[in-house]
């Protein structure tokens, strides 16, 4: 297997929809997945079929926000969708000098006449990147890389509701620098991830996205990557320096603050320091009458930026307040992760006044704040059940993607702090194909934690930071809060897993053996992608994998498990027509998250990539993955840990031991999820042996042994 460390979150430089009547369907019969967020590593949360369509609300970069049947929203990758303006009023503006009218959206289709730039024409339709427009009595298809969108001028501007900040807050342009002298662009939100490319001080960043404290950024050489949110400083690059509100970022915390303005008085300039000392490293000499804003003091010290992004401590008796428009109620609006599972939103400022809107029925959560002086802002939080922390001058607006529970803790004239919680709404025991089945209802957002208790009779779910609502539980089930935590006591001997549901989750226990289960087998690699393969390039790793996962298929079925497939041939799991319509550098991603996607739709019991290793002269052995991160992080480890005791004791080669990683499609399968890299096509010996019959054969037993002993019953 070529080592390779991926996280699919799709580049969405943020911007806003325009105002009209779209309607979005799927492009083929296949439909479309509805994630919960704009880019591929966010769950799914719903799918759509022709002929149905559903409302677009919003665009992030090449992702559409859509509103479904119950007000939920949720995003469509703008490759697999077709939008279809019903707005008399949406216009489609030329952005380049000439450009070709199509009769279909095909560059091998006949030109119907030119376009030129500047020129406006009525929108129908898009389909990936083709635009339908109305041209000369007729209608045509434009490349939209070259087009624009607009109102017609007659129409007039939609009044902002004055209970809510308008939608597109977050989603005004952003600006972005780095704040230390050198960073590394890595390929996913995680220090562990490869480095695309290395960025320093001064070079132009683009802002793409934003999401669990991470910026992701373009370079200057074109790569697209992550940086930390303290390495990078942001700012509303369509807003006057001046006016514009700082944003900090960090795992676990977000932050919009409109700070105090300060001019640097000394003629001779003013020293920049890295730290509050004199002895310490200068930065840069800030000329007279250079405009900072104080992010901190520390006694006579300042630590301020500047409107290039820079950041450093200056002395703060050299300095003076500017002259700088009237200061908004709001001094700063901070969400912070206090505990696992609990958020705190804290506003400060000038607060009389406010109001905490609590019980919206679109589920949001407002705070009316009305301020002549207040500002626009707003920042992509994409974590813990939030969309985005929004600020305008109606208040400030926290979009959730999964509602929590919320309580005000304190109410000052100068302080407001509201906590988050995820609740236990309900939960109910249902039978079900002989599966004991308990569905937990939960509002907010939680990642379980699952456990064997009292010698294995009783399996407990902890809710981390949850509190307790469900007004009644189960037979036999108990519940108790402890350290800030809900614990679920279920007592079972049974096998068991979580899967997650609209409005929670459900706790499934199995009635033991092969039998009935749904199992997915994932080849690793294919079609064009061979993976590793041997030192004379006869041996691909596609091949092995594929034919050692229809030899374990084949054996599953023989006791009675369904097995679906990611692949039964030689060709990519993704679908060829998809493939097409991906950008290229996203293809490989999009490869492993219709993989895990497929495993999560069809809500599958287990999910088992099977792979041959590659590595340096002398590795060699047998080694089986998992993810932490997975929804049943504990099961997963179970599982790993059976199918590598099985493997190791069958084909004798070395033991590597089941491990933890971040690979994707153990980490973005919500089923109990393994990865296990059979032997290494670069080693000579187990190469020769991937390369014979009997080997693969024996590898298939193993696995099915490994599985057998994950559905097993405790004792």
């Amino acid at each position: 297997m070529k080592k390779r460390l991926v996280l699919a979150v799709l580049a969405s430089a943020a911007y806003a929809s325009t105002a009209g009547a779209h309607t979005l369907y799927p492009q083929d019969a296949d439909g479309v997945f509805i994630r919960q967020g704009p880019g591929t590593s966010y769950p799914v949360i719903g799918s759509l079929r022709l002929p149905t369509g559903v409302p677009v609300v919003g665009k992030e970069y090449n992702w559409y926000r859509v509103r479904l049947k119950d007000g939920q929203e949720g995003y469509v990758a703008g490759w697999v969708a077709r939008v279809v303006y019903d707005d008399e009023e949406q216009l489609a503006v030329v952005q380049t000098d000439v450009l070709n009218v199509r009769a279909r959206p095909d560059t091998g289709s006949a030109v119907l006449g030119q376009v030129r730039r500047g020129e406006q024409f009525r929108l129908r339709e898009i389909q990936g990147d083709w635009w339908l427009i109305d041209f000369q009595g007729k209608q045509g298809w434009v490349s939209g890389l070259y087009m624009g969108e607009t109102a017609a001028p007659a129409r007039p501007p939609a009044a902002p509701s004055p209970a809510r900040p308008p939608a597109a807050a977050t989603t005004t342009a952003k600006g972005a620098a780095l704040t230390v002298a050198t960073a590394d662009v890595l390929t996913g939100r995680n220090p562990v991830y490869d480095t695309l490319d290395t960025v320093r001080s001064g070079e132009s960043l683009t802002y793409l996205d934003a999401a669990e404290g991470w910026v992701r950024v373009q370079t200057p050489r074109g790569s697209r990557g992550w940086l930390p949110g303290p390495q990078v400083a942001l700012w509303d690059s369509q807003v006057e320096w001046a006016r514009g509100a700082l944003y900090r970022l960090d795992e676990g915390f977000w932050q919009v603050a409109f700070a105090q303005l300060r001019t640097v008085t000394p003629a001779e300039g003013l020293r920049l320091r890295r730290e509050p000392d004199l002895n310490a490293a200068t930065l840069a000499t800030l000329p007279a009458g250079t405009s900072v804003k104080v992010l901190q003091t520390r006694g006579s010290w300042l630590q301020v930026t500047l409107a290039d992004g820079r950041s450093g401590w200056v002395a703060g008796e050299y300095t003076r307040a500017a002259a700088a428009p009237a200061a908004p109620k709001l001094q700063s609006a901070t969400l912070r992760v206090t505990a696992p599972g609990v958020v705190q939103l804290e506003l400060l400022g000038r607060l009389e006044g406010a109001v905490a809107q609590t019980g919206r029925s679109d589920g949001d959560l407002f705070i009316a704040l009305p301020d002549p002086a207040g500002r626009t802002a707003g920042l992509k939080v994409a974590d813990h059940g939030v969309a985005e922390l929004a600020v305008a001058a109606e208040g400030v607006h926290l979009r959730f993607t999964d509602r929590p529970d919320i309580r005000v803790v304190e109410q000052t004239a100068g302080r407001i702090r509201l906590e988050l919680r995820p609740a236990l709404q309900s939960v109910q025991l249902r039978s079900e194909n002989g599966q004991a089945i308990y569905r937990l209802g939960v509002s907010g957002q939680v990642q379980p934690v699952t456990a064997l208790a009292a010698g294995g009779r009783e399996v407990v779910v902890t809710l981390p930071g949850t509190r307790l609502l469900a007004p009644d539980l189960p037979p036999y089930v108990q519940a108790e809060e402890q350290n800030g935590s809900l614990r679920l006591r279920i007592p079972s001997v049974r096998p068991f897993a979580l899967k997650r549901v609209e409005g929670g989750f459900d706790a499934v226990f199995y009635p033991g053996g092969l039998a009935g289960k749904v199992i997915m087998l994932d080849a690793g690699h294919g079609g064009g992608e061979p993976g590793a393969r041997t030192a004379d390039g006869e041996l691909l790793e596609k091949e092995v994998n594929l034919d050692v996962v229809l030899k374990l298929s084949k054996l599953l079925q023989d006791q009675g498990a369904r097995v679906v497939l990611t692949r039964s041939s030689d060709e990519r799991a993704l679908p060829r027509e998809r493939w097409e319509r991906v950008p290229s550098d996203e293809r490989v991603r999009a490869d492993l998250d219709w993989r895990a996607s497929m495993a999560n739709e069809q809500r599958v019991d287990l999910f088992l990539s099977v792979h041959s290793n590659a590595g340096p002269p002398g590795m060699s052995g047998t080694e089986t993955f998992y993810s932490s991160d997975n929804l049943n992080a504990g099961r997963s480890r179970d599982l790993a840990g059976a199918v590598q005791t099985e493997l190791i004791r069958t084909l004798g080669r070395t033991d590597r031991r089941a491990k933890d990683s971040l690979f994707y499609v153990v980490k973005f399968t919500e089923a109990p999820a393994a990865l296990a890299e059979l032997a290494f096509l670069s080693d000579p010996e187990e190469a020769r042996l991937l390369g014979t019959a009997a080997f693969r054969q024996k590898a298939a037993e193993a696995m099915t042994r490994g599985l057998a002993q994950y559905f097993r019953e405790r004792s």
